[in-house]
């Protein structure tokens, strides 16, 4: 790997050869919505935070999907921070074209060095970043700073069944996955369990 951010983002798109890397926005040019669903996220604020003027940060925010989805739905302001300088200029264009700009702020940065600036947010957004702060309890534990008291994440993950017999190391046994959310101090509120069917027709 080139250096240590380029392994991150690779890793955060399931991929292994940073030779890849300089491809991607070509690889991905004609999708916008990468990684999690923005109507589950949508969905998940309006039916189960009931707070007005939430403050909502989305890290590893892409191409923007997700945040100008719930500008554009729930009128709250999002921030989305992404690696990929590219990236956030689609995302700029996405919330001036759906004008919602005025809600939407989007930087290029290290998710990893600026989450510990990054203060007073009622919601954090992980869709499908994989393993950029660490481990699932590590990276909700770094975010827990973030969070306002009460604050919530809204997480795209996924695990392996305890009964599992492959070799699969990029995900958690199940039983495992909900300890390191036990462990970091969170509690689940409401969950969306996608599967294989849903996912092969998204």
């Amino acid at each position: 790997m080139r250096n240590d951010l380029d392994k991150s983002i690779i890793e955060s798109l399931d991929g292994s050869d940073d030779r890849l890397l300089p491809h991607i926005p070509y690889i991905l040019q004609d999708l916008w919505e990468i990684g999690a669903d923005p109507a589950a996220m949508v969905s998940l604020i309006r039916d189960n935070i009931f707070k007005n003027d939430l403050k909502i940060l989305d890290l590893g925010c892409g191409k923007g999907a997700i945040s100008v989805n719930i500008a554009k739905e729930l009128k709250l302001k999002v921030k989305g921070i992404d690696a990929l300088p590219i990236f956030i200029g689609e995302a700029v264009k996405y919330a001036q074209k759906h004008q919602v700009n005025h809600l939407c702020e989007f930087e290029a940065g290290d998710i990893r060095s600026e989450i510990n600036n990054l203060k007073g947010y009622d919601i954090v957004i992980l869709g499908a970043i994989g393993p950029v702060l660490g481990n699932l309890r590590q990276t909700l534990q770094s975010i827990k700073r973030s969070l306002n008291t009460k604050g919530y994440v809204l997480l795209d993950d996924g695990y392996l069944d305890d009964e599992y017999t492959g070799n699969y190391d990029r995900c958690l046994r199940k039983s495992e996955f909900y300890h390191h959310i036990d462990s970091a101090g969170f509690k689940i509120v409401k969950e969306i369990i996608m599967v294989k069917n849903q996912i092969q027709n998204s």
